[in-house]
């Protein structure tokens, strides 16, 4: 047996490794069922890859080739709308969720060919997705660019902000005597037999009944047999005059996230470069591209942040 228990050692029945948005939820929920939950985080909460995305859910929008992903997803955003105000009701935080759905503009046929594919297949798992003419679609976003054909209108595009997320999350825990151990770094995992026991950290040992894995890029560190990259992704935000887009706006790679403040969340690159987070300047100048071809007619706006985030894959 790895590690010998003393007396002032930390047990508990689940141990969740890696606190950002996943690892919290399933802490919080295992502590709603009345479970002695333990959170692990190498930074502080929601520092990695939940704090460097957009916040963005939606089914459809995304890769619908796997059914059995799609349904998982679809089943996931149903319960969205009690899962956020749950989290609302125990922190006492606005995690801005909002629902006002996303449009997908098409600037070529063949563009618009594959938006046309994406309705359906939503249209047939019960959403009320609709192809949209230029002028419908400039109809509800006045900004977006007139060079695009038709678009796609997607109302199941919702989003929360995910920084806030995070730290709701972290504050019902707590409510629920959840324990968030943060800058604290998971050496090694512990075993008896073929019985995993609990995590070697660099504070000393945590022993738990169950240990839970959701260390998003970081998993094949310390599990290699489980293979688990990262991919990074830099992003903006810009601050506008006014609140010049309603929706979320998607061209893959790239969208535009509205937030409160008059802020346009720009994202994304998706850079296989291992656990590179650096800022680079090509990538900035291509997410202002995006940017200028997507709302051509903004220019009034200036730039308040920017970031780079690891996604696993």
């Amino acid at each position: 047996m790895q590690g010998q228990k003393s007396q002032d050692s930390l047990e508990c029945d689940a141990l969740v490794m890696g606190g950002g948005c996943i690892g919290l939820s399933v802490a919080n929920e295992l502590a709603k069922h009345g479970q002695k939950v333990i959170v692990i985080e190498k930074d502080a909460i929601g520092h990695e890859a939940t704090w460097a995305s957009g916040g963005m859910i939606r089914s459809f929008t995304e890769d619908v080739d796997n059914e059995e992903f799609l349904e998982l997803c679809i089943e996931s955003q149903h319960l969205y709308p009690d899962f956020v105000a749950e989290i609302e009701k125990d922190s006492g935080l606005n995690l801005e969720f909002r629902t006002e759905g996303g449009i997908l503009p098409a600037f070529t046929a063949d563009e618009e060919a594959a938006l046309k594919i994406k309705c359906a297949i939503a249209r047939r798992h019960g959403s009320q997705a609709k192809m949209m003419v230029r002028a419908e679609m400039l109809g509800i976003e006045p900004q977006l660019s007139a060079q695009a054909i038709s678009g796609l209108f997607m109302p199941s595009d919702h989003q929360i902000n995910n920084r806030k997320l995070a730290l709701g999350l972290g504050q019902a825990l707590l409510k629920r005597n959840g324990k968030i151990l943060e800058h604290t770094t998971i050496r090694s995992i512990l075993r008896d037999g073929d019985r995993t026991t609990g995590v070697m950290t660099n504070k000393g040992p945590v022993y738990a009944q169950n240990v839970i894995n959701c260390m998003g890029a970081w998993t094949s560190s310390l599990i290699p047999e489980v293979t688990v990259k990262p991919i990074k992704g830099q992003m903006l935000r810009v601050e506008t005059r006014d609140e010049v887009i309603h929706h979320i706006i998607s061209w893959h790679p790239y969208y535009l996230i509205p937030r409160m403040g008059n802020t346009i969340i720009v994202g994304s690159t998706v850079e296989d470069v291992g656990y590179d987070k650096e800022v680079t300047e090509d990538a900035f100048e291509s997410l202002k591209r995006s940017f200028a071809k997507l709302l051509p007619g903004v220019r009034d706006y200036k730039i308040v942040e920017r970031w780079a985030g690891l996604r696993p894959k």
